[in-house]
């Protein structure tokens, strides 16, 4: 056999053998926060009236989040958008997103920027971590601020008939 004839031979092998590697690798999920969550958020506050508040989340691929939660609806704010990623953390998730809350004439009364760092259970179907709420003025000034808890579950296909 030529020496050519056996060169193209090894390098189509090698081709092979390499794009068969690459998707293997693509194919192997990594966790991570794509997907629709439900989520509660729990304040460590010891007023009476600040209970737990109920959110969903839908975390894109292109690292983008949108959310809606109960204290949206009950304060007429709007959704929360905003941000994820990988956190500096070992096997910890950052995501902040901001809702906009209006004065009655349509400005702008205020932002509140919410902070999270959230871990994923060994399944990828639960997060649970802490938040960090911060009321900022148009100008950025803090008006408040406030922290708990957060716990997530993913919203998952139910099998079909």
């Amino acid at each position: 056999m030529p020496r050519t004839v056996v060169v193209a031979f090894a390098l189509r092998a090698l081709l092979l053998l390499s794009t068969q590697l690459v998707a293997r690798a693509q194919a192997v999920p990594r966790p991570s926060l794509v997907g629709t969550w439900e989520f509660t958020l729990r304040p460590n506050s010891s007023r009476s009236t600040e209970g737990p508040v109920t959110g969903l989340a839908t975390f894109a691929p292109s690292w983008t989040v949108i959310e809606s939660d109960t204290s949206e609806a009950a304060l007429h704010l709007t959704p929360g958008h905003g941000i994820w990623q990988r956190s500096p953390a070992f096997g910890s998730w950052f995501i902040r997103f901001v809702s906009l809350v209006p004065n009655p004439n349509g400005t702008l009364h205020s932002k509140r920027i919410f902070t999270l760092t959230v871990e994923l259970n060994s399944l990828a179907e639960q997060f649970s971590g802490g938040y960090s709420l911060d009321v900022v003025d148009p100008s950025g000034h803090t008006i408040t601020t406030g922290s708990g808890t957060v716990e997530g579950q993913l919203m998952t296909h139910p099998l079909l008939p």
